[in-house]
């Protein structure tokens, strides 16, 4: 039996924890024993019943971030004397960090999530994003099995002389699927959008990084605007600009942030990111999981995900594009629609579901621990 501990900060909803749920829900468990530790308390949007239900024992440090810079590693160092594992796989900027730095014979694996220069600059300003950025790029030259979440952050941190391997993210195509149609009529009746009408969605944090000014932008200035819909999920530091924007626009709907994100999606017929960084951005996988086509801004991670197949959706380079995409859109040619539906179904089944980054994870782990046998 391999024994894997996991290290987060919490295990706060997000992209990453989504990744790390798809993860170990599909480990073989006859193979692999999963534990965690979480550093920090859990808050009210915390995803920590559903690793429970996983029967995944989870440590609960309850580490304030002072206390963790200050006794968090000796906590992690005494528990991991006592468990034994072989491998200790770490997620986030502080579980890296601390993992990197452990003293022990186990096998260190982490998953980059993002660009820490792009990311963290983009959230947090341009000193203090640095300086993060600089210090999450160090700690993974002393992770032996850096595993970037894309190629193309991969690509990226070879430039920091970081040599990591690549497993892309996947989604659960159960849980997000186009199967039950009666969530288009349920969303579609709650904010009195005709059950025919073309609806746009974007899902994410309302933020410079993921750029919602520019969906919003192009989607009024479009000649579509008046017969169709726009959805704008999460919430964020931009969401009274954009609010005041669109104030005017009855068909232009925030829903702050909900936790029945696949119902909205069942209720869309195009899924829209203007993202201007992503590792390999969830809600986009999500999305065309439920046979949403999808619209997104021209960066590496978007392309890297088309290259499957370029029949599930477009790119565009500038607001411009964006808006002339809009006007493209043919309520009449449900043909080449049905196309890019399946396109992006069939996308995700074969190349980006939760089964198929977890056999990746899998067998990267056992041949690690084979490896480490040998010698």
């Amino acid at each position: 039996m391999i024994k894997i501990l996991y290290i987060v900060s919490t295990l706060q909803r997000s992209g990453p924890i989504n990744v790390l749920y798809n993860l170990i829900s599909n480990l073989d468990r006859t193979v692999f024993e999963a534990r965690m530790i979480t550093l920090s308390p859990e808050e009210e949007n915390s995803d920590i019943k559903k690793f429970k239900d996983l029967n995944v024992d989870i440590e609960q440090l309850n580490l304030t971030r002072l206390q963790g810079m200050l006794v968090g590693k000796r906590k992690i160092e005494k528990y991991i004397s006592q468990y034994r594992p072989d491998i200790i796989h770490s997620h986030g900027l502080r579980p890296d960090i601390i993992n990197s730095s452990i003293t022990s014979e186990c096998i260190k694996f982490c998953t980059v999530h993002n660009y820490a220069h792009e990311d963290y600059v983009m959230k947090y300003g341009f000193i203090k994003g640095k300086i993060m950025a600089h210090k999450h790029i160090a700690s993974l030259k002393h992770i032996k099995y850096p595993i970037a979440c894309s190629y193309s952050i991969k690509s990226l941190l070879y430039n920091h002389q970081i040599h990591a391997y690549s497993i892309q993210n996947g989604i659960d195509t159960k849980l997000y699927s186009n199967s039950n149609a009666d969530y288009r009529t349920i969303i579609r009746q709650k904010y009195s959008i005709p059950q025919r009408a073309i609806v746009f969605i974007s899902v994410g944090s309302l933020i410079e990084r993921k750029n919602p000014l520019a969906v919003l932008d192009a989607f009024l200035g479009s000649s579509i605007c008046n017969i169709s819909y726009l959805i704008m999920v999460g919430t964020g530091s931009l969401k009274e600009k954009l609010q005041k924007r669109s104030q005017r626009f009855k068909n232009v709907i925030f829903t702050g942030h909900v936790d029945n994100v696949v119902d909205f999606l069942c209720a869309s017929d195009y899924f829209i990111s203007a993202s201007r960084s992503e590792g390999l951005p969830m809600t986009v996988l999500e999305a065309m999981s439920c046979g949403l086509p999808v619209i997104l801004s021209d960066i590496p991670q978007h392309n890297e995900i088309l290259k499957h197949n370029k029949k599930a959706g477009k790119t565009f380079k500038t607001i411009n594009n964006l808006t002339q995409i809009f006007n493209t859109i043919n309520t009449n040619n449900q043909l080449s629609y049905n196309t890019m539906s399946h396109a992006a179904t069939n996308l995700i089944s074969e190349h980006l579901s939760a089964e198929v980054m977890s056999k990746h994870y899998q067998d990267i782990y056992i041949s690690s621990v084979s490896s480490l046998n040998v010698k």
